[in-house]
């Protein structure tokens, strides 16, 4: 009975089939025949239809909400509890080195080496972080000479601005007003803001902008104003009014993003990539080309090199230049009385103060000073994480711009009250003679009207200048701490103030602006390769498809299914049949539709149909599917010339149609049986649009299937991708990025498709091509330089094999296209850019996998 029942919906297929004529014959519209009621939806049916068309797939589920919230608040609290340790720690051990009085000469000296210390511990940490990430890169470029001469100025304007806030201005005024002139450092970003944004009037919302850096200027002012009022009147200051003056100008000026996009963007250099010919456009990898032109392939952007690839060598530099121009800055303020922070008179001079005592009295030190010393170095490394974890996962309001402006109010709070600030203090065993007052006990009520108009006022314009700079910004997720940041590193003070102001934004870089829009308006085309499905497989595809086409927003999409010999002698098989059915049956479309457009080609056939969200027309949410049906007598079959066709056909045509260029579109790669959602999509592109040098990214595949043969697998897949592939992400690059569903850079791909598209002259061509052509094209991106990564949230589900016999057949096919490829990398070690993507400790990983036998085509 299903027997007779499936030749008759093949019949009907077929009589629809060739009822219906081509483009390049003569032709007329025909209606569509009315349904009859066993071939209309159910009311159970219509309903589920209704319920799953109204649900917004891209809306997450309750549960994700409430988690992202609950860890939102946790990290919010847990970064501002960090960040006012820090704060508090290095001000209690600085305010008593220059104000303590029952301290001897020894222990202020101990105090200041401590100081000194934990001033150069975050530089040292951002030297090794960074020659940890770009000193044994060779595709990194070395900054020109023109930013090193950049960046010796402005270090050192860093390193003595934040010297003067650590041991000088502690030692002179209270510690509440310290807190005060800390947060005066955004004077001069604020002035860059208003005149960037006076520049960018034309844009919308932009007029609100400047007006909103006006006021937040105003009010930065008054507070800057009212701040060195109350240092004024602190008895110490006297002549050393201009020490607050200077350290606030100077880490405010060196701490400018201006000043940092100047420093990466005078990097930019406008060369052409050498391996593009500017005949067909095409790139053409030359095996021969030096070492110097390697690097450069699939690289290089048309304007030059990208941003992000030239920050950890400037890294390098600025945090050695900040480590001796830091220790050379304090060493300055020890031994010079004028600006000395230790107490001088007629009993003590400056020369009775020996450097070297310093490092010879640890052992007497209070308990609460260590105590401090330890738990700022800890505090102020975990707050930097926290922040770069917050503005990676898009959780930076909540979890990073609230807590940064929010610091200022515990911290002055707990340094203004007077029982808090003498428990915070190291205050153990002071006398209760008259000497300076370590808090604002003798305050009269002025004062203290002053000091909270003063924090008032820069509160505010910290909100008013995070709103256009934090706020607005982050719809990008999994950014490098490269992309998030200007120079990714963090300060032993004033922290903060600093990941404020060095937080790459829309509004402060252009190329940031541009990934966003890259990411928001991304076209992709789905391309999927079809032999001999069962139903059920195609029905899966088919249904994921309409998924994709009832969540379409501002993206661009397209479908293409590239049948293998779907076409004998002008006819279509029995699976191109069931195909045609079943996205009758599925997306609601029929074959002898007058929206049904039927193409002769020189490959075969071709049928085309627009897919609208809801079936309502609408030119936003619109999709187009073609599927294309291969005539094996005219074209190569095979999946890997079923790739070449639809690559070709994308780069050559339609990113003509489209209007768009390599850098615009992407294509993702599926397989006729896969289950994704557009989620899963979305993920993937997240990963392209942070780094323009990944040629491909692949997601989480899970096994479908029934038997002994599929739990083997199961567990396989699982090794696979939660060990094999999240290491080979970290350590360099994946080697195999399954065609199943993996998306594609154009630009990557325009690189090695004249490579990819070779026949196979040679046994081992065989082996490399075409017993495993997703791994070849893999190892083709990774020796032009390109990486590949993993993304674990993105997940889809394929049908595996159930028989033995089809799985030892997989496998044959698998392990040994994997040695192949292996080998090949292998034989390349010395040419070209293996060796900066794939390390010793990659290569070595690969081969102890397949010692124990864990397959790397999954």
């Amino acid at each position: 009975m299903a027997a007779k029942n499936s030749e008759a919906q093949d019949e009907e297929i077929t009589q629809q089939y060739e009822d219906s004529t081509w483009q390049n014959e003569d032709s007329t519209q025909q209606n569509e025949d009315t349904k009859l009621t066993i071939e209309s939806m159910s009311e159970i049916e219509r309903k589920q239809h209704e319920k799953m068309s109204n649900k917004d797939r891209h809306k997450p589920s309750t549960f994700a909400v409430v988690i992202k919230w609950l860890f939102t608040i946790i990290f919010g609290i847990l970064l501002l509890a960090c960040l006012t340790v820090s704060k508090t720690s290095i001000l209690a051990l600085s305010e008593a080195m220059g104000n303590h009085p029952d301290l001897d000469i020894s222990s202020r000296c101990r105090l200041f080496v401590k100081l000194q210390i934990l001033t150069l511990v975050p530089n040292i940490i951002n030297l090794l972080k960074s020659l940890w990430a770009g000193a044994f890169r060779k595709d990194f470029p070395m900054p020109s000479g023109k930013t090193i001469l950049c960046a010796i100025p402005i270090s050192l304007l860093e390193s003595v601005g934040m010297c003067i806030f650590i041991f000088n201005i502690p030692s002179i005024i209270m510690t509440n007003h310290n807190v005060l002139l800390m947060n005066c450092v955004f004077i001069v970003p604020l002035c860059d803001n208003i005149i960037r944004s006076c520049r960018k009037r034309t844009e919308t919302n932009e007029f609100r902008w400047t007006v909103t850096f006006v006021i937040a200027l105003l009010l930065e002012a008054i507070g800057v104003g009212f701040s060195i009022y109350l240092v004024s009147r602190d008895s110490k200051t006297g002549r050393k009014i201009w020490m607050p003056i200077v350290g606030i100008f100077a880490l405010s000026f060196a701490w400018t993003p201006s000043v940092h996009r100047y420093l990466l963007g005078s990097e930019i250099t406008q060369s052409e990539p050498p391996y593009v010919n500017k005949k067909d456009g095409y790139s053409h990898a030359n095996q021969n080309n030096s070492r110097n032109d390697k690097w450069k392939l699939g690289l290089l952007n048309p304007n030059g090199i990208n941003k992000e690839r030239v920050t950890w060598k400037l890294t390098i530099i600025m945090s050695a230049l900040k480590i001796v121009s830091t220790f050379g800055t304090s060493m300055l303020i020890f031994n010079v009385e004028y600006i000395s922070p230790f107490p001088v008179n007629s009993n003590v001079s400056i020369g009775d103060y020996d450097y070297s005592s310093g490092w010879t009295f640890w052992d007497d030190s209070m308990h609460q000073e260590l105590y401090y010393f330890g738990v700022h170095i800890c505090s102020s490394l975990i707050s930097y994480y926290i922040g770069y974890i917050a503005c990676s996962t898009c959780m930076q309001i909540g979890a990073f711009a609230l807590p940064l402006v929010s610091t200022m109010i515990p911290s002055l709070v707990l340094l203004t009250v007077p029982e808090t600030c003498e428990a915070l203090l190291l205050n153990t065993n002071r006398t209760n003679g008259t000497h300076y007052p370590i808090c604002s006990t003798q305050s009269s009520l002025d004062e203290q009207v002053v000091l909270i108009v003063a924090g008032s006022c820069l509160l505010i314009a910290q909100v008013m200048f995070s709103l256009r700079q934090i706020w607005e910004n982050g719809s990008l997720i999994k950014l490098k701490a490269e992309q998030l940041f200007w120079l990714p590193v963090y300060t032993p003070a004033l922290l903060e103030q600093w990941l404020m102001l060095i937080r790459r934004s829309e509004f402060g870089d252009k190329e940031y602006h541009k990934r966003v829009i890259k990411t928001n308006h991304a076209k992709v085309i789905i391309c999927t390769t079809m032999y001999r499905e069962d139903a059920h497989e195609m029905k899966q595809l088919l249904e994921s498809i309409r998924s994709v086409v009832q969540t379409k927003k501002e993206k661009h999409f397209e479908s293409h299914i590239i049948f293998d010999d779907a076409v004998k002698c002008n006819e279509p098989t029995e699976y191109a049949l069931q195909l045609l059915y079943l996205v009758e049956d599925v997306l609601g479309v029929r074959v002898n539709n007058a929206e049904c457009t039927k193409t002769e080609t020189p490959y075969g056939k071709s049928l085309k149909w627009t897919l609208y969200k809801d079936n309502v027309k609408n030119d936003e949410n619109k999709m187009d599917l073609t599927i294309h049906l291969k005539d094996n007598t005219k074209v190569k079959n095979k999946k890997r010339w079923s790739q070449v066709m639809y690559m070709s056909y994308v780069l050559d045509v339609l990113l003509k149609e489209l209007k768009a260029t390599d850098e615009d579109v992407f294509i993702l790669t599926t397989d006729a049986d896969v289950k994704f959602t557009p989620d899963s999509i979305a993920y993937l592109l997240d990963l392209m649009a942070r780094d323009d040098t990944v040629g491909a990214v692949c997601a989480r595949t899970y096994p479908l299937g029934h038997g002994p043969i599929v739990w083997y697998q199961a567990f396989e897949y699982a090794i696979g991708h939660w060990f094999q592939k999240a290491a080979e992400h970290v350590i360099g690059s994946v080697l195999c990025s399954p065609g199943c569903f993996s998306v594609y850079r154009c630009k990557a791909l325009r690189e090695i498709l004249p490579a990819y598209a070779s026949d196979v002259e040679h046994a081992f061509d065989f082996l490399t091509k075409d017993m495993g052509e997703d791994r070849w094209l893999c190892t083709l991106m990774v020796q032009t330089g390109r990486r590949i990564e993993y993304c674990a949230a993105s997940e889809n589900s394929t049908h595996c094999p159930e028989s033995f016999d089809e799985f030892f057949k997989q496998r044959r096919r698998w392990v040994v296209s994997t040695l192949a490829n292996m080998l090949l990398l292998l034989q390349e070690w010395s040419k070209g850019l293996v060796f900066e993507i794939l390390s010793c400790i990659r290569i070595i990983f690969s081969v102890i996998l397949k010692l124990l036998d864990i397959n790397e085509e999954i």
